[in-house]
């Protein structure tokens, strides 16, 4: 059963860790992570995940005693790499150690078609194979 922690708070740094600490588990000790966060844009949220909640999540993650952690994005309408390079992305890989995944650099070879008409009736969709391999996989809205 999936636990959802919904926090109300002004602060962004304060509220994440809240959040995580609500949940009561640590399912992240020894684990590989994936972050895919949202940027469509680089604006601030909700036009994409806040700068302040990622580095938050991340600093969580590593005290939680992640293995590993990696940024998976492909943004659209803007190209992936500038959005990221507007938002501080590679600076703050770069601070607190963790690994980029460009998406939209990613050959279609390294996707898999998933036949999503089993589940919704709808068109195929494609996934990431890197994403197939992790441990936690962790999607950012905020």
């Amino acid at each position: 059963m999936s636990k959802l922690a919904l926090v109300i708070n002004q602060n962004r740094e304060e509220g994440t860790v809240q959040a995580i600490d609500l949940l009561g588990e640590n399912k992240i000790e020894g684990k590989n992570v994936v972050l895919k966060p949202n940027f469509n844009t680089a604006d601030p949220a909700p036009g994409s995940t806040d700068i302040i909640t990622l580095r938050s999540l991340i600093v969580k993650l590593k005290e939680m005693g992640a293995k590993s952690i990696t940024l998976a994005e492909r943004s659209g309408p803007l190209d992936t790499r500038k959005c990221m390079e507007e938002k501080g992305i590679f600076e703050l890989a770069e601070e607190l150690d963790f690994q980029i995944i460009n998406l939209a650099e990613v050959g279609v070879e390294e996707y898999i078609q998933l036949d999503q008409r089993i589940v919704t009736g709808k068109m195929d969709f494609y996934l990431p194979k890197f994403f197939m391999g992790q441990n936690v996989l962790l999607k950012l809205v905020a």
